[in-house]
């Protein structure tokens, strides 16, 4: 996914992108995870997301709990999805196989065919945008045993379960600061 990320943060921002922000894995998240998502009415998916503004751009992988009427709370199997918002037309969705003998035997006819009829796409990365980690604001969901009572927007009280933390509307410094309390911490984004 890092990869990925790293090639649509490129085509994103029309710039070299070589360098993302480590992802949040998804290895922390269990049994007691997935239980609290559905007793919240979340499905919990490994996602990217991508935010571009003004020459600026910030870069998160890590679990998202999403309700589960969530466009990409349906994705399943080998299939791929990327949800785009945007002022001017709201929400666009696009859904489609990711992998597998059809679509990778399809990927590669395609790719064959406009090398052999010249058709090219040319990919001009003419810009420079800065990696920065207050473009994305999220509501994270953490499970430690570490005290995050004097972080700014931290919950003790949201869930019920013990050692499971809301801290609301924060950028990506929440996760060094969590992490320097806690290396072992579950860090998610609670949608």
């Amino acid at each position: 996914m890092w990869y990925k990320t790293l090639l649509v943060a490129s085509l994103y921002t029309k710039s070299a992108v070589r360098e993302l922000p480590e992802p949040i894995g998804i290895t922390k998240i269990g049994a007691d995870e997935i239980a609290l998502a559905k007793k919240h009415g979340k499905t919990v998916r490994h996602l990217s997301i991508l935010k571009n503004e003004s020459g600026s751009f910030s870069a998160l992988i890590a679990p998202v709990f999403l309700d589960a009427n969530d466009f990409l709370a349906a994705v399943q199997a080998n299939f791929n999805a990327q949800k785009i918002e945007a002022d001017s037309f709201g929400t666009l969705g696009y859904y489609g196989p990711g992998a597998g003998g059809s679509p990778t035997a399809q990927a590669m006819v395609a790719d064959a065919i406009n090398l052999l009829t010249g058709c090219r796409r040319p990919i001009v990365l003419d810009h420079t945008a800065e990696f920065t980690k207050d473009l994305i604001k999220e509501n994270w969901i953490i499970r430690t045993d570490a005290d995050l009572k004097d972080m700014e927007g931290a919950d003790p009280e949201y869930f019920e379960e013990e050692n499971l933390w809301l801290i609301k509307d924060r950028d990506l410094n929440v996760i060094d600061e969590i992490q320097n309390k806690d290396k072992e911490a579950m860090i998610g984004v609670w949608r």
